[in-house]
């Protein structure tokens, strides 16, 4: 017994005899009342045991091995949603909620494969179900891209649901309330799964369209991938369609091709030949935009895949052409730069109301959301002055570049109805003059109060011709003293005056 204490053992199992001085001496002694065979197959028994607990541990191992092998890193929740394994570092807790929330979207037979964005960066995620007797494991495979997808230089973009959602909530179709019209064909639009075309011109809002879709379609578990003609380079072309990682590659996708006017000539064949050859449009939701002047016909190259893929189209209006509805959504995002920006404001003065009414936008809403802005940040007042408004708008004309129809060129023969042209006219002149409306006046010849006649026009009445009355009109001009009836009428104010002469000369205003 000295010699065991001596070399460590702790423990002796034992017949009765040896129990009592082991106990004596201070060891855990546990008694055998068996014969010899029994001890004998006890010791068998449990170097057995152990054995098979080492050949668990080197299979363990193994395993672990394996999986820290691959890129990535291997996560393990038990039925309860807690962590049971991790091959790499511990997760943050913002991913392991993340994937408690999936459990219930794992299928039994198939994996379940879906996108997460975390601090920048872009996590393809592959998820598995897994019984261990009767308790089931539910196994996520997190890979990290391949190339820094998050950056816009690379002409990518990933976002998931909430990061969607987000951006949405914060656009000006959103806070405005914008969408207008446009709400039902995108609520009958993004369950489809066929292709979009979204068409508008500059500043229309076509991304948050494209957002709106994904937000609303069944897909939207799966990540919104946009993908920016403009800046696309080789490298992220090559990714986009040769990579097995690519979101081309998944079948619950939602890729937008922003911008697709600016898509080389060899870049847009090859799209058109992708997915027409490879059935894409069944395996991905695709989303285009372009933009085009209103009025203006498609790019060659965009009309041609618009035809042949079958694009569902979308044509986004133009602000000018809702000028009607611009009051009330300058006060609806008002109140949000009021809470964003600590502001109390009210509203616009009516002269400032005015010149935002007459002003083109050739920018549209991105434009327009700017100049509220600028005009919220620049006001201390409870209103928004015509004064601020006209100075904004006059550093806007200069700095914003636009292919808006302009006045046809002294000879050429202008389009358009005689109250069209002399409309078009006013309004230029009053952007000219930061829509003030007695310089307009002055500018044109004519006073405010026809000027204000022009732009606020009433019904026009039904006439009931009489014989044998007929309408005269008579332009007054200095050199004309009178007009014989044969009757002469004499003038005596500088103004378009209306007549009606009968047959016996007399003359009734």
């Amino acid at each position: 017994m000295d010699r065991l204490r001596e070399g460590g053992y702790k423990m002796v199992v034992s017949d009765m005899v040896t129990h009592t001085l082991a106990r004596q001496k201070g060891f855990d002694a546990f008694l055998i009342t068996s014969g010899v065979e029994s001890l004998h197959d006890a010791f068998t028994q449990a170097i057995q045991i152990s054995d098979r607990f080492r050949q668990l541990r080197r299979q363990n191992q193994l395993l672990e091995g394996v999986a820290r092998s691959r890129s990535g890193n291997t996560i393990i929740l038990d039925a309860a949603g807690q962590l049971a394994y991790a091959a790499r570092e511990q997760p943050g807790e913002a991913l392991l909620s993340l994937l408690r929330s999936r459990i219930p979207d794992i299928p039994s037979a198939a994996p379940l494969r879906f996108f997460h964005s975390d601090k920048g960066e872009f996590i393809r995620v592959t998820a598995r179900s897994l019984r261990a007797g009767w308790d089931p494991y539910y196994i996520f495979h997190c890979q990290l891209a391949q190339i820094p997808l998050r950056s816009s230089k690379n002409g990518l973009r990933f976002f998931d649901e909430a990061e969607a959602a987000q951006q949405f909530m914060h656009s000006f179709y959103s806070i405005s309330g914008a969408m207008g019209a446009l709400e039902e064909p995108v609520n009958a639009i993004a369950p489809t799964r066929q292709p979009v075309m979204i068409l508008g011109e500059v500043g229309t809002g076509k991304e948050q369209i494209a957002r709106a879709l994904y937000l609303r379609s069944p897909r939207v578990n799966s990540p919104l991938v946009v993908v920016n003609c403009t800046l696309m380079t080789d490298k992220n072309w090559e990714y986009l369609f040769n990579h097995y990682a690519s979101p081309l590659n998944e079948g619950s996708c939602t890729v937008y091709f922003q911008n697709l006017e600016q898509l080389s000539r060899p870049y847009q064949q090859e799209l058109l030949a992708v997915a027409t050859e490879t059935n894409l449009p069944r395996r991905v939701r695709l989303i285009f935009s372009a933009a085009c002047m209103d009025g203006q016909p498609l790019p060659e190259p965009v009309q041609a895949l618009r035809s042949q893929l079958g694009c569902l189209t979308l044509q986004l209006p133009t602000l000018r052409s809702r000028r009607d509805e611009l009051p009330s959504l300058a006060s609806l995002y008002l109140s949000s730069l009021n809470a964003e920006l600590g502001k109390q404001i009210i509203g616009f003065d009516p002269r400032a109301t005015e010149q935002l009414l007459h002003y083109e936008w050739p920018n549209n809403y991105t434009q327009f959301k700017q100049v509220l802005q600028e005009l919220v940040t620049l006001t201390n007042s409870a209103y928004i002055r015509g004064s601020v408004v006209a100075e904004v708008l006059a550093q806007e004309r200069r700095s914003c570049h636009t292919d808006l129809p302009s006045l046809p060129a002294q000879g050429a023969a202008p389009g358009g109805t005689l109250d069209e042209i002399i409309l078009s006219a006013i309004h230029r002149t009053l952007d000219a003059v930061g829509g003030n409306q007695t310089a307009a006046a002055r500018q044109l010849g004519i006073s405010r109060t026809t000027l204000w006649r022009y732009l606020n026009p009433k019904p026009a009445k039904k006439r009931r011709r009489t014989e044998p009355g007929c309408p005269l009109f008579c332009l007054y001009h200095p050199s004309i003293k009178s007009i014989d009836f044969p009757h002469s009428i004499h003038f005596t104010k500088a103004w378009s005056l209306c007549y009606t002469v009968n047959h016996d000369s007399e003359v009734s205003k």
